[in-house]
């Protein structure tokens, strides 16, 4: 993102070009938007480039292993399904038990997200 300073410049120079210009077009304005996006793009390869710690080669592995789809191999989906049902049964044994509250919602939001992360566990550390 640019920051507050850039994006004022840019608009300012946006502004100057407009009113030298004596066509107004829908065109000029297009080129305008897409050297906006240009110059925001360099902005964050510059920044990307001035890294302040190295990128080491486990995390490049962990990076591309959690970044990248895994199909399902072998008995995964019956494991994965059979993770949710134990969920859902905990999920209704929460609703039935607990008054609507905010700590409910937390409590099944977690569920959720232990849910996914036990199939990320399985998905990313099983090879086919």
């Amino acid at each position: 993102m640019l920051s507050h300073e850039d994006k004022i410049k840019l608009e300012q120079q946006m502004r100057d070009e407009m009113e030298r210009s004596p066509q107004k077009d829908a065109i000029e304005k297009y080129d305008i938007g897409n050297r906006v996006l240009d110059a925001e793009q360099k902005l964050r390869d510059v920044k990307l480039s001035k890294n302040l710690y190295t990128l080491s080669e486990e995390d490049a592995t962990r990076t591309e292993n959690n970044f990248t789809y895994h199909p399902p191999h072998g008995k995964q989906p019956e494991r994965y399904e059979y993770i949710r049902q134990e969920a859902k049964y905990l999920a209704t044994v929460l609703i039935g038990q607990c008054p609507r509250s905010r700590e409910l919602s937390l409590a099944l939001t977690k569920l959720e997200e232990a849910v996914m992360w036990g199939m990320e566990a399985i998905a990313r550390n099983e090879k086919p």
